[in-house]
């Protein structure tokens, strides 16, 4: 794993861009701690610094040069096929070594570039620089496992793996974009292409961007990988056995190959369902005992460590566990910003990175679940919302309306006391933060359509301009009609949605920033674009089951086999944090100085906001997602500001 940065000069490179890339790449020698390079041509200038990982002499150094000298790559990330590719090129070619960079380099000497990424299985993001035409190829992986920012500044075209790096190049103006930061209040993170900046974006999954030098200009922007034309082929006729087996090789094969490198190897094992049959599976691939690495809460509603520690000891591995405290949040969260890059509010930031800072100890690449609920039906959201749509359907509208309102009605501490005594009556434990699910049913409840449905259901503010001064919608799937899946059964239509939006600009950068914060290398098997494509082909029985109820039923079919006494009926936690509690305890005082703080001023109404969170505090409601939105903009602005 590695940092790439770069940029063309209109006028040429100067002694001052020179000195700007060398700031560039030291802002990612997190990304890259063992080697950085750079490589400059008359209007090209590439930066990169190396996490080695496979290759480890100097043949996989970067920048790299083809062997025809006609292209030089910065490349970021892991192609996992990398010998099933030179396998292919039936054109000799001299290699110096093993590195997957120089099979990229030959690929696409062999094929061309937009020819050679369909080849590719792995996570990454390249600069691509072509002498003969003078123009430069930006890519990124498939689903989005690798970031890769660019913006335009003055007379120079910019790119990076971070915003921190861009922050360093010539002229780059940090300017907080207003409508980046609505988007950023309702989703918890800023979508792609968008990024927190005015004139920077995000290159999207499974997209490559041309630049020419000539014209100096962005020549197209295109897919080479279309979820679109994935989602919309018919399902095959393969019944839910076959599916299973069909799905067990190929994530075997997944497993296999993101095992593959030359430093020690581990696994983040939760105690869910994803990252227990992944690690139970490499455990059998493994040739020695594998590590993995857990943490826990002393929150029990919170806490998966136990079943973690059951599974490791049931594949027989070497398990290591972390058991985080309120104070392990605090002194990591003044860190938050740096971490994460732009304004993030997933919380599970926090664990995520714990967990990475343990395993760095004992490996450098580690494994891990992510991605099991985005492609195999996992989130309860799936189910409940194609529920609610079929009850607006079926009952009058006042009785809807009779719903919400004695929902809205009700504190949610009175909520979860009347869910304890129902559930309990039928021999059942609520589920955890039942107020909470409640009043997202309510607001979805009121919805109209599967895309406000389900936009509602994954919004934090559902209204940002209620908190903030200033900003608007921009253009994205949950906005433009025109791209919403309509011919989907509800479903897949939001399953397609978290692939869009949630999996690459949440779940992914997530797992990016925490491991490479510590440098740290994190591979995900699920999201193998071949499971992707298959997951696509399976009808819905296969996926949750003729009574549409069985969430992830392909994986449990495969857990069953390889952990045949582990517990489905256990409620899911994967790496959740007790925000709420926190907020109200060890990080009050953090919030409060926060919310008062002069930055808060310039962009959120400073009363709608201290309401919100004393609404929090006396527990008349839970608003810890809408509170941890707010705040670490804030934290985020106001490192920004002070330098």
């Amino acid at each position: 794993m590695c940092g790439i940065a770069g940029f063309l000069s209109k006028g040429g490179i100067s002694i001052e861009d020179r000195d700007a890339l060398g700031e560039m790449v030291t802002q990612l020698d997190h990304r890259g701690p063992d080697a950085n390079g750079k490589w400059f041509g008359n209007h090209m200038a590439l930066g990169h610094t190396r996490l080695s990982i496979i290759e480890l002499s100097p043949a996989g150094a970067q920048p790299m040069h083809s062997a025809c000298g006609r292209y030089v790559i910065s490349f970021n990330g892991e192609i996992y096929n990398s010998e099933e590719i030179r396998s292919k090129i039936t054109t000799p070619y001299p290699y110096q070594g093993n590195s997957d960079t120089e099979t990229i380099l030959a690929a696409i000497s062999y094929w061309g570039v937009e020819e050679a990424l369909t080849q590719f299985n792995g996570m990454f993001v390249a600069a691509v620089w072509d002498r003969a035409n003078e123009e430069l190829k930006l890519f990124r992986d498939h689903l989005g496992k690798k970031p890769l920012f660019y913006a335009f500044s003055h007379h120079h075209f910019l790119f990076a793996s971070e915003l921190n790096s861009l922050k360093k190049a010539p002229s780059f103006n940090a300017e907080v974009s207003q409508d980046a930061l609505h988007m950023y209040m309702q989703f918890g993170y800023v979508p792609a292409p968008y990024s927190i900046f005015k004139n920077c974006y995000k290159l999207r999954p499974g997209h490559i961007l041309s630049f020419s030098l000539r014209s100096f200009t962005v020549k197209n922007i295109k897919a080479w990988w279309d979820l679109h034309k994935i989602v919309v082929k018919e399902p095959t006729k393969l019944s839910f056995a076959e599916n299973v087996e069909k799905t067990e090789s190929l994530l075997e094969d997944s497993i296999r190959l993101r095992l593959n490198a030359d430093v020690p190897v581990g696994a983040f094992l939760s105690g869910g369902i994803d990252s227990s049959l992944i690690c139970a599976m490499a455990a059998k691939i493994h040739p020695q005992a594998l590590k993995t690495f857990s943490i826990g809460f002393d929150e029990s509603q919170y806490n998966e460590s136990a079943q973690a520690e059951i599974t490791a000891k049931a594949i027989g591995a070497d398990h290591t566990t972390f058991m985080v405290q309120a104070q392990d949040a605090l002194k990591l969260i003044p860190k938050l910003p740096h971490i994460c890059d732009e304004p993030f509010a997933d919380s599970s930031i926090l664990p995520t990175t714990l967990i990475s800072q343990l395993a760095r100890k004992q490996v450098t690449v580690a494994i891990g679940g992510d991605g099991g609920d985005e492609i195999f039906c996992g989130y309860e959201r799936y189910l409940w919302g194609e529920k609610i749509l079929e009850m607006r359907k079926k009952y009058p509208n006042f009785i809807n309306k009779a719903i919400c309102h004695g929902v809205d009605f009700l504190r949610p501490a009175t909520l979860n006391k009347l869910a304890a005594m129902a559930y309990k009556f039928k021999g059942k434990k609520a589920p955890h933060l039942f107020a909470d699910k409640a009043a997202k049913f309510t607001k979805a409840l009121r919805q109209t359509n599967s895309r406000k449905l389900y936009r509602e259901l994954h919004s934090l503010w559902s209204n940002p301009n209620e908190v903030l001064s200033y900003g608007q919608d921009g253009i994205h799937l949950f906005s433009d009609s025109d791209e919403w899946p309509d011919s989907l059964n509800p479903v897949r239509q939001y399953m397609f949605a978290d692939l869009m939006m949630y999996l690459s600009d949440d779940i992914l950068q997530k797992a990016d920033r925490a491991s490479m914060s510590t440098s740290l290398e994190l591979r995900s098997p699920l999201i193998d674009h071949r499971l992707v494509e298959h997951s696509w082909t399976m009808s819905m029985d296969s996926l949750i089951g003729p009574e549409k109820n069985m969430k992830k039923r392909v994986l449990k079919s495969l857990l069953g086999r390889h952990l045949p006494d582990y517990n489905l009926e256990a409620p899911k936690q994967g790496f959740a944090v007790p925000i709420a509690e926190w907020l109200r305890g060890d990080l009050k005082d953090w919030a409060q100085d926060l919310i008062n703080d002069s930055h808060t001023f310039d962009f959120f109404y400073h009363k709608q906001l201290q309401e919100t969170f004393q609404q929090h505090l006396s527990k008349r409601a839970n608003h810890q997602h809408k509170l941890w939105a707010a705040l670490m903009f804030i934290q985020w602005h106001k490192d920004l500001k002070q330098g």
